[in-house]
């Protein structure tokens, strides 16, 4: 077993977002030790975030993101950043 999978031993972890669909991310999705298999974002789909700059890590942890057809991710807000404008690594 992987190190990535040394937290759990779940396997197939996937989430599709397809026709039209839209996905309001709160928080985030998976973490370093247990990410999602797939995530797909299919035939017009959007995910919406919220961006915060005390939080320095990554919001969606997948290991293969799949965009068939045109999508949109949309930034809804942006909060504590120090100047504006702001970089984003």
């Amino acid at each position: 077993m992987s190190a990535a999978r040394s937290f759990g031993a779940s396997l197939n972890n996937y989430i599709v977002i397809s026709n039209n669909s839209t996905l309001i991310l709160s928080n985030t999705i998976a973490g370093p030790l247990q990410s999602l298999d797939n995530m797909i974002v299919a035939n017009g789909s959007t995910v919406t975030m919220n961006i915060d700059g005390a939080n320095p890590g990554p919001y969606i942890f997948t290991t293969n993101l799949i965009t068939p057809g045109t999508n949109t991710l949309k930034i809804a807000s942006i909060k504590n950043i120090g100047s504006i404008p702001g970089q984003f690594n």
